[in-house]
């Protein structure tokens, strides 16, 4: 199979995963809204801008897989074991000093809960981190219909727990659901692995494999989407410094809506990443324009279609008090659609510069920015200025993104480039008008 059939398979694959498993987290969150308050809501959200921040301590060796999977396929197994038992090590350490953080939380915050459900979605989080050696193995592979149906059977599975919430309707019940979903969703991930990949736990492999993943490439990656990821989770945690947990609960549901429209252009970015590490130059230019433009008009369609369907959306999931929801959702869609346009260029530096100049140069100065950015727009104008600020921080930051890309790498979008599939296309369209003109 060629490189371009692959990455329409993929991107196929992907686009139906997001689909489903979309749609059903929109079904959850519906249900959360109608089941628990608005104080219970901002929970949710603060909580989860709190455990975002553990980020930059979750590094993940795993993702070297995204630039030398054809390297390491020799030795799957040992590398796989070896990042499981990273994973596991990293995790119990974490916990640990997640528990003083949340007994902190408990005795300080307004509503003593935040600190028992930030520790069990901290739990659920590092749980979930044990799946990621898989995943990006199978990513390597290029199965990413595997990846869909495990990813889809748990999410459905969540989904059906939920009605455990109607008996107990309380943020902590949920906060154990998302907890044992996310341990029935990794004995999935190792199930399937041991089925498709033949996988073999090799008990007595050396971390050292792990910490070598980690000197380079994983390192650098992993602290440059730690430190994007402080913009994208940071304006609710700030937020919650200014507004109570009733307001902070609104943002919650506007920024969850927001953060579907992430996954289509981060899936292009991933794939483009991969595509980029294993072909020359010229294919590059090619691809990267394809890339380019279908990437804009995903980016520029999921807004508007946002600003058209967004209020239809909100009688969904928010129908009490949507015109505040609706307002911050706008603002920081817009801001999405922003940084969403500089995927191809992201993915572009990932394979071709040095990834601590990635993490130095591109990433850190932009969005460390964001930080008084937020806060003062929170102080000032609440939670529709930290929305309208998402306009703001986004569009330095892509901004930034294009231009050292551009500046670094001397590779051009083949924008006006037509890729193989496109020509087959264009000559398959001209021969039925074609014949639709004849007498």
């Amino acid at each position: 199979m060629s490189m371009f059939n692959k990455i329409v398979s993929v991107l196929s694959f992907n686009s139906l995963q997001i689909v489903l498993t979309k749609f059903i987290s929109l079904i959850n969150f519906a249900i959360l809204v109608r089941l628990l308050s608005g104080e219970e809501i901002g929970i949710i959200g603060l909580a989860g801008g709190y455990v975002a921040l553990l980020g930059f301590i979750l590094v993940a060796p795993e993702t070297i897989f995204i630039r030398d999977f054809k390297k390491m396929e020799g030795k799957l197994h040992e590398y796989i074991s070896s990042f499981l038992q990273f994973s596991a090590v990293r995790g119990i350490i974490l916990f640990t000093l997640l528990i003083p953080v949340s007994l902190f939380l408990f005795q300080s915050a307004s509503d003593p809960r935040l600190g028992s459900y930030f520790l069990l979605l901290g739990g659920a989080t590092l749980v979930s981190t044990l799946t990621g050696p898989f995943r990006e193995a199978f990513y390597g592979f290029f199965r990413q219909g595997r990846i869909t149906q495990v990813d889809v059977l748990t999410s459905i599975l969540l989904l059906l727990s939920m009605i455990f919430l109607f008996f107990s309707r309380d943020v902590i019940t949920y906060g154990w659901l998302q907890f044992f979903s996310a341990v029935v969703g990794v004995s999935l991930w190792y199930f399937t692995a041991v089925k498709h990949l033949h996988f073999r736990f090799i008990s007595h492999v050396k971390l050292k494999l792990s910490l070598d993943a980690l000197r380079g490439f994983a390192f650098w990656n992993h602290l440059s989407g730690s430190v994007v990821k402080l913009v994208y989770q940071i304006d609710i945690v700030i937020l919650g410094f200014f507004a109570a947990l009733s307001g902070v609960g609104s943002y919650s549901v506007a920024l969850t809506l927001a953060n579907v429209f992430f996954l289509f252009p981060q899936m292009v970015q991933k794939v483009l990443s991969l595509s980029f590490s294993q072909l020359p130059n010229e294919r590059v230019s090619l691809l990267f324009g394809v890339g380019v433009r279908y990437n804009t008009i995903l980016s520029l369609l999921q807004w508007i279609g946002f600003v058209f369907l967004g209020w239809v959306l909100m009688q969904i999931v928010q129908p009490e008090n949507p015109d505040n929801v609706l307002a911050y959702g706008l603002y920081i869609t817009a801001g999405v659609a922003i940084i969403n346009v500089a995927r191809p260029w992201i993915a572009l530096s990932l394979s071709r510069v040095s990834p601590r100049k990635i993490f130095f140069e591109l990433y850190l100065i932009p969005s460390l920015a964001a930080v008084p950015i937020y806060a003062y727009a929170a102080s000032v104008g609440g939670a529709l200025g930290v929305a309208q600020a998402n306009v703001i921080t986004f569009s330095i930051l892509s901004g930034w993104i294009i231009l050292y890309t551009t500046w670094k790498v001397p590779i051009r979008p083949g924008i006006f480039q037509l890729a193989p599939f496109e020509k087959d296309i264009l000559r398959r369209v001209t021969k039925i008008l074609g014949m639709r003109s004849r007498p």
